[in-house]
C-alpha cells in the first residue's frame, strides 16, 4: 500500500493500471483514490485489520482498488482460482474462517450454498447488483468512501509486523 501511494506522490500522471480487454486506463494518482475510497468505505463496512476477506472478484479496477485497500487497512486478502471448483473452494474456505466476503452476484450465490464455509463472517460487500442476501454494495463503499474522504485525510496505511499474513492464495 505504501508503494502505491509512493508512486502517486512521484508519477501522478502515469499509468497505473492498463486494462487490456476494456482499454481503462488509470493514472497512479487515480489509483491511490480509488485506493482510499475503498479503504474509507471498507473500514465503515466493519473491514479491521487482521481480518481475513475473499475477494472473488474478476481482475478490474476494482479488483485492484480494493486489494490494495485491503492491504492499506491491514485486512488480508484472500484470493482463490474458481477453477479448484466448488467442493475444493469451500474446503479451502472453512479452514480460512474468512470475516469479509467482496464479491460478485455469482460468488454471493457460491457463498450461499456453501454456508458452513463461512461461519465468521461478519462483512458481505456485493460488487454488482445484490439480490435478497444482504450487506453492503460496492456503489454503497465508494459513497461512504467518498464522503469520509472530504471530512478527512485518506485511512492511514495500516501498521503491520513483519511476521503477519499478507494475503492467502489458493490455486489449482
Amino acid at each position: 500500500a505504501l508503494r502505491v501511494r509512493t508512486a502517486a506522490q512521484r508519477y501522478a500522471d502515469k499509468p497505473a493500471i492498463i486494462l487490456a480487454a476494456t482499454g481503462a486506463v488509470l493514472t497512479f494518482r487515480a489509483l491511490q483514490h480509488e485506493i482510499d475510497v475503498c479503504a474509507a468505505g471498507l473500514a465503515t463496512e466493519g473491514v479491521r485489520p487482521g481480518d481475513r476477506v475473499l475477494l472473488f472478484v474478476p481482475p478490474s479496477v476494482e479488483f485492484f482498488a480494493l486489494t490494495f485497500a485491503l492491504f492499506q487497512l491491514g485486512a488480508v486478502p484472500v484470493l482463490i482460482d474458481p477453477g479448484l471448483g466448488a467442493t475444493q473452494m469451500a474446503r479451502c474456505l472453512t479452514a480460512v474462517h474468512v470475516e469479509g466476503f467482496i464479491g460478485v452476484p455469482r460468488a454471493h450465490v457460491f457463498r450461499l450454498l456453501y454456508r458452513r464455509a463461512f461461519d465468521v463472517l461478519r462483512v458481505r460487500v456485493t460488487v454488482g447488483r445484490r439480490w435478497g442476501w444482504g450487506g453492503g454494495t460496492m456503489a454503497g463503499v465508494r459513497r461512504t468512501g467518498a464522503r469520509r474522504l472530504a471530512a478527512a485525510d485518506a485511512p492511514p496505511i495500516a501498521t503491520t509486523n513483519a511476521d503477519d499474513p499478507a494475503a492467502i492464495l489458493f490455486t489449482s
